[in-house]
């Protein structure tokens, strides 16, 4: 059966979006997904945001993108779909799952969630058919037939490439655009060369 990982931060939904709009900070200033390693930000300005990312009220009440809900529905194109998201702590774990399975419905079993110290690692499975991610890190390593990212400031930044370095990447700049490559993927209707950076 062939597996379709899809992360969940700032690929399914705009964390960043929602934490540099509450901070007063312009998302465009994050080059790196590493946010100790960003240099257009203050020193109080990385300390802000990753006290957010820990915070679970920010993982409240989140609006997800056009087409997320729906992805458990490529599961009739012959695969299996799987959520794989990091968390800085249990209790933005703990809000997660109560966003994707107690309100959203869904699978407990299809929703991984970890508690990491690493914001650069994530444990992967082994045979991915497709990995949905916006972090370079996860893009870089990954063993997936296709990596597909939604365009991100840190993902495509020079520091971004320069992580990723010649893995194939589709870039997307919507999620119902991600939903649709890998509709086409899963079916066979398009090879990865159309897709080429």
């Amino acid at each position: 059966m062939r597996l379709v990982i899809f992360d969940i931060d700032d690929t399914a939904w705009g964390l960043n979006d929602r934490i540099c709009n509450m901070l007063g900070i312009d998302i465009n200033n994050i080059k790196s997904f590493y946010i100790k390693h960003n240099t257009e930000l203050s020193e109080y300005q990385k300390e802000q945001l990753l006290n957010k990312y820990s915070d679970p009220e920010i993982f409240k009440d989140i609006e997800w993108y056009d087409g997320f809900t729906e992805i458990f529905k490529l599961e009739q194109l012959d695969c299996e779909v799987i959520i794989n998201s990091n968390c800085n702590s249990q209790d933005v774990k703990d809000a997660k799952h109560y966003e994707l399975v107690d309100k959203l419905g869904f699978s407990d079993e299809k929703v991984i969630l970890n508690v990491i110290n690493d914001p650069k690692h994530k444990e992967m499975h082994s045979d991915v058919f497709i990995l949905v991610d916006d972090s370079p890190f996860n893009l870089a390593k990954s063993t997936a037939l296709y990596n597909i990212a939604l365009r991100k400031p840190w993902n495509t930044s020079e520091q971004g490439a320069e992580i990723i370095g010649d893995k194939k990447v589709i870039f997307c700049d919507t999620f119902k655009e991600i939903l649709n490559i890998t509709k086409k993927l899963l079916t066979g209707e398009n090879k990865y060369e159309t897709y080429k950076n």
